[in-house]
């Protein structure tokens, strides 16, 4: 197992993590070891259960709740597997292997960030279902059927509730399940001095060569001018440096901190 982490903020700086000491608990690179890890237990506990998360069996339906690829035995000789490359795409298929003829519902979860766009075709048809309690229900009695479910994976920015005074005036990026946060080691420090343009549309790129695998996002900003060392500290607003357009590039949340220790954010200026 890798190095591993415990705090998860949404904002860190390793000089404030430095000198402040409220922060000095939010670490800025993955520890080794901690005295009391509970990571690699837990890993060992989920990889053991894994099957009671894909799927629950209520009845006469099968219920589907997360998408890994998978190939799942029930009774009576039903069998349904599950190809996908989630969560960097949003197109899952199923593929249903029922002999008997055995009269049956395979559920859906239908997430919530999809559940007011999504597709769905049963053996290459397209077909409407609305989501009941955030599923879908096929009913299933032939000897084989396909599934193809299409979530929306668009990128979007998200917004807290007004009632949160630091997340004011700020924006997070959202693809599908994932969040995303902007990390020093791919844009210039400081990461405050971008506001994210959000009438420009974002780009998204898959680099199998980047922490393993992962789905990047690029966001139109607009930075500032860094002061000068030796700049005010104080200044009237018509005195402020200039502005120029760049790139701000960002990975998943999960991942940061793997590589060059550095400033991170998720909340952005807007």
């Amino acid at each position: 197992m890798e190095n591993i982490f415990y705090v998860n903020p949404l904002e860190s700086d390793p000089i404030a993590s430095k000198y402040n000491p409220g922060k000095k608990h939010v670490l800025t690179k993955r520890a080794d070891w901690f005295g009391c890890a509970c990571c690699p237990s837990n890993v060992a506990r989920l990889v053991a259960s894994i099957d009671k998360y894909i799927y629950t069996v209520n009845g006469d339906t099968i219920l589907s709740h997360q998408f890994i690829s998978n190939n799942a035995q029930f009774g009576n000789g039903i069998e349904v597997s599950q190809d996908n490359h989630f969560p960097w795409s949003g197109e899952i298929h199923y593929e249903i292997n029922n002999p008997n003829q055995l009269a049956f519902k395979l559920g859906i979860r239908i997430p919530s960030w999809s559940r007011n766009k999504f597709g769905l075709k049963i053996n290459g048809k397209k077909i409407d279902l609305a989501s009941e309690d955030g599923f879908i229900y096929i009913n299933v009695n032939d000897e084989s059927l396909t599934v193809d479910l299409s979530l929306d994976m668009n990128t979007k920015f998200m917004r807290s509730s007004n009632k949160v005074s630091s997340n004011y005036g700020k924006i997070a990026v959202q693809r599908g399940p994932i969040v995303y946060a902007a990390e020093e080691t791919d844009n210039k420090a400081p990461l405050w001095n971008y506001k994210v343009e959000t009438d420009k549309e974002p780009k998204y790129h898959y680099n199998k060569d980047l922490l393993e695998g992962v789905g990047t996002i690029t966001v139109k900003s607009i930075a500032e001018e860094i002061s000068p060392e030796d700049g005010p500290l104080y200044s009237t607003i018509d005195e402020a440096t200039a502005n120029y357009e760049t790139d701000l590039k960002l990975i998943p949340y999960y991942a940061w901190a793997n590589r060059e220790e550095g400033q991170m954010q998720v909340w952005l200026n807007k």
